[in-house]
């Protein structure tokens, strides 16, 4: 906003929800569970409801591309999301599917976390015309398969 106000720089600000894709480090929440189906190992996760917005990164490489497009303001702040939430134990089951593995999965509880985090992705649909493409389900076949490449 800095920059705008003081040397007209137009500028928008997206905030990414919980981006995955290939390549991503094992340390996130979706390739650390892809990674543990891949490898056949036990799976610690903390609670089986929490929910977030997952969104692919070719949908979040295409709103930086639409904000880079956008021209009609000189500051805007934008939510890049899918506007949906899904669980923890949605993910995990989603996973078992593609992966055509079942490992053990312990959820332990440990600490509190905000129980359901999503987007409100209306101004980005009605300004930028943004919507997420990317299903789900296949962002994390990709994932998957991504990660079967890098682990030859």
């Amino acid at each position: 906003r800095y920059y705008n106000q003081d040397f007209k720089l137009r500028c928008a600000i997206l905030r990414f929800f919980n981006v995955y894709g290939p390549g991503q480090k094992g340390n996130f929440f979706i390739p650390k569970v892809i990674y543990s189906f891949y490898k056949d190992q036990e799976l610690k996760l903390n609670s089986p409801d929490i929910k977030r917005d997952f969104i692919y990164i070719d949908d979040i490489i295409d709103s930086i591309k639409k904000a880079m497009d956008y021209t009609k303001t000189s500051f805007e702040i934008f939510n890049i999301a899918t506007g949906k939430a899904i669980s923890v134990k949605q993910i995990v089951s989603m996973a078992q599917k593609i992966s055509n593995k079942k490992i053990n999965v312990e959820y332990t509880f440990e600490r509190k976390e905000v129980e359901n985090i999503y987007a409100n992705i209306t101004k980005a649909k009605k300004v930028l015309g943004f919507v997420a493409k990317t299903s789900l389900d296949k962002g994390l076949k990709k994932t998957y398969e991504s990660i079967k490449i890098q682990s030859r």
